[in-house]
């Protein structure tokens, strides 16, 4: 079937839009409606179903190249790619979503299925998707108020690690390099802790090994082994691992 790649001229003869259509005559009625300024339509090339989608990028690319006031905001051949919003639109949409509350029934359904797609890992995300959420995100700094939001979320919901989270944590701990861990350990030699900080680590560890919280075995073993490891390493070094407390 036969497209046409047309050109909407306006009264000063400016080319300011480039479609295709297979019916001229009624495309033309519609963009006389809709753009006012439109003086004439003239067919620019006769394509087909199999190359229309190219020939129509191709004359919106010729027509930017060569500074023609394009009304075309995307790159044509139905895609959306090249699309930016005007600031003009923004604005409209911003206003019209102003003040705009959501029902409780639509609040609990988008709650339902964040949770889907948490407990799924995001699974309908392909990985490319996931790279460049992770890409768009990185940087960017929360503020307190987004930090304890997301604080008092997973709390009233009742949010934990599945065990495959927590060993994904676990794996991806174990996989930083020495190298890294010798950066990681400069980058924080020096610092000194705020009375705000201490105080939150020291309501976060209360009752930890004083009738609160037990270390489990496991756990246990893990701790006399990393000791067991800075011993034989500052030996070897002919380092003290004695705190100051032990040495008076």
């Amino acid at each position: 079937m036969s497209v046409l790649i047309y050109a909407l001229v306006d009264r000063s003869g400016h080319i300011r839009w480039i479609g295709k259509t297979e019916r001229i005559q009624k495309r033309y009625a519609s963009h006389l409606k809709e753009r006012p300024w439109v003086k004439a339509m003239r067919i620019i090339e006769y394509a087909d179903d199999s190359n229309w989608q190219e020939r129509e990028r191709y004359w919106i690319a010729y027509g930017r190249k060569h500074g023609w006031p394009l009304e075309n905001q995307a790159d044509g051949g139905e895609s959306c790619a090249g699309f930016k919003m005007t600031a003009e639109a923004n604005a409209k949409i911003s206003k019209a979503l102003k003040g705009r509350r959501l029902s409780e029934e639509h609040r609990a359904a988008l709650s339902r299925a964040w949770d889907v797609r948490r407990i799924n890992g995001f699974s309908n995300n392909p990985e490319s998707t996931r790279i460049k959420l992770s890409l768009a995100h990185k940087g960017i700094p929360l503020t307190t108020e987004h930090r304890k939001n997301i604080s008092r979320s997973r709390l009233l919901k009742g949010i934990k690690h599945s065990s495959e989270a927590k060993e994904r944590m676990r794996q991806r701990a174990l996989s930083i390099s020495d190298e890294t861990r010798q950066k990681m350990s400069l980058s924080h030699r020096g610092k000194t802790l705020s009375d705000e900080n201490k105080a939150k680590l020291r309501a976060a560890n209360l009752g930890h090994h004083r009738g609160g919280w037990k270390l489990s075995m496991v756990t246990r073993e893990r701790i006399a082994q990393a000791t067991k490891l800075r011993w034989q390493q500052a030996k070897k070094e002919g380092k003290s691992c004695l705190t100051s407390q032990q040495l008076t």
